[in-house]
């Protein structure tokens, strides 16, 4: 089984969360819920709360094939979350898959994990990626271990490209198929 952390934080942006869950659920992956926040109840950028499985103090990062960071407002205090940002480093490290949608490759950017990486991301939210190869016409992008998506509008896309990543094109054709979704 492919076992995916995915990280919320308060005012995250909701859409690309639960598109992520919800597909990778629908494709049999375990996907653990993670606050970063000091309880497990997080609120998005829109008001809907969310309650995690665990909380990121508590997390076994060693079970993890993939970690997933949603965008969204709140991205900014992750940017300073040094316990955060070392996990991310240790699992780039690791070279296991990280996606990272919207706001969130900023994130990646900072710690120097998108330098000559093919990225996309939210337009105007490039702060940190100098040194990233930009496309911002696709709605996401695998480029090795990292999958990057546009924003809440991409969310489907992003997630099952992380499909793609661990099972390859067949098997994202069929969940794309499921979804009733013509993913190009």
């Amino acid at each position: 089984m492919i076992n995916i952390g995915l990280f919320l934080h308060n005012k995250f942006e909701e859409i690309e969360a639960v598109a992520a869950i919800d597909i990778l659920r629908r494709a049999n992956y375990n996907v653990e819920i993670i606050s970063v926040e000091n309880n497990l109840e997080v609120t998005g950028s829109h008001g809907i709360k969310i309650i995690s499985d665990i909380n990121i103090s508590e997390a076994n990062f060693e079970k993890y094939n993939g970690l997933i960071i949603p965008g969204g407002p709140g991205i900014e205090k992750l940017i300073n979350n040094d316990m955060f940002l070392k996990i991310i480093t240790d699992f780039y490290r690791e070279d296991k898959m990280l996606g990272a949608i919207c706001a969130a490759p900023q994130i990646l950017g900072k710690l120097q994990l998108l330098n000559n990486k093919f990225i996309t991301h939210f337009p105007g939210a490039d702060k940190f990626l100098l040194n990233a190869k930009i496309d911002l016409s696709k709605p996401s992008i695998i480029d090795k271990n990292i999958v990057t998506g546009q924003s809440a509008g991409t969310a489907v896309q992003f997630a099952l490209n992380i499909i793609e990543y661990f099972e390859g094109i067949e098997r994202k054709e069929k969940m794309s198929k499921e979804i009733v979704t013509n993913y190009n």
